[in-house]
């Protein structure tokens, strides 16, 4: 359901969130020789549908789920901490952290709304509808941190000045797809945003510009019994990478507007729908499958 790194240099770990619950740590170049690098906690008791890392270092973990809580895994001590939790039957879809503050996250609930959370005080410090339907992926511009984009399951995908955002009619620019988004990130550069579509379509979105989205197709259909596919930027605004029911993993060149080459092995037996690279270490990309599976790819 969910996959991040954690930004450290020394050693390589992926943290992965399943639909059962389960937070998954694996350390992958560990060389205990009694164990396999692995640590599963269980922090939730439905699907984990957001990780996201606090900033400014790698020790806290904010993961979001279906069942309606919030949560902060202290790396160091191993110990988890309620930040949130739902008094109704509502869900949490999405999260993410905004670049240089230790003290907000967004969080994408229920039918559309989305809320900022203060992880100070344990309580939402805002919130509104701004979408129709489920919203599946939220974003913040590293360059811009003011910047935010939205996908949603309402076809739409929104970006927000979160300075003078209050409600729906406030956005500063959309990508309109013909079914479901189920992503939208901003590029490295903060220049592009790159989306994925159940309309089998991946748009590229240059940000503040008065240009029209260019839709690459792509076969981003997939069956009931795996998660969505999401597209994700590389380390730079050349690629963006995309998983395949072929069991790959599908480059896009953004300065050709076409898939330019593609990622498979004999080991990647399942198909790779939710991917992962790391912030800081070029050439590291994870890939994350329905059942369970987490592939590691190095240059």
């Amino acid at each position: 359901m969910s996959v991040a790194f954690l930004p450290i240099n020394d050693f390589l770990l992926v943290v992965a969130g399943d639909k059962f619950g389960h937070l998954g740590f694996w350390e992958v170049e560990s060389r205990d020789e009694d164990g396999d690098g692995v640590n599963i906690f269980q922090p939730h008791s439905a699907p984990v549908s957001g990780v996201a890392v606090q900033p400014p270092g790698a020790t806290k973990v904010l993961t979001c789920s279906y069942d309606g809580t919030v949560k902060r895994l202290d790396v160091e001590i191993s110990m988890f901490d309620l930040m949130y939790s739902l008094d109704n039957d509502d869900i949490f879809s999405a999260i993410c952290t905004v670049p240089g503050s230790t003290n907000c996250a967004y969080v994408a609930e229920g039918s559309g709304t989305l809320k900022m959370l203060d992880v100070r005080e344990k309580k939402f410090s805002s919130s509104g509808l701004f979408h129709q339907r489920r919203i599946n992926t939220i974003d913040i511009s590293k360059q811009s941190p003011w910047l935010m984009v939205t996908a949603s399951t309402d076809t739409d995908v929104s970006v927000w000045d979160v300075r003078k955002m209050k409600k729906s009619r406030d956005r500063i620019g959309h990508v309109q797809h013909k079914k479901a988004v189920h992503s939208a990130y901003f590029s490295p550069s903060g220049s592009t945003i790159a989306t994925c579509s159940y309309d089998n379509t991946i748009a590229l979105y240059k940000v503040l510009t008065n240009e029209q989205p260019v839709y690459i197709a792509h076969p981003n259909m997939n069956n009931r019994w795996i998660s969505t596919f999401r597209a994700i930027w590389g380390w730079n605004d050349r690629h963006v990478f995309v998983g395949n029911m072929k069991r790959t993993i599908d480059v896009i060149s953004t300065e050709l507007a076409a898939e330019c080459s593609w990622l498979s092995s004999p080991l990647m037996t399942s198909i790779p729908c939710r991917l992962a690279t790391h912030p800081s270490r070029p050439g590291v990309l994870a890939g994350c499958s329905a059942g369970g599976q987490v592939y590691v790819w190095r240059k």
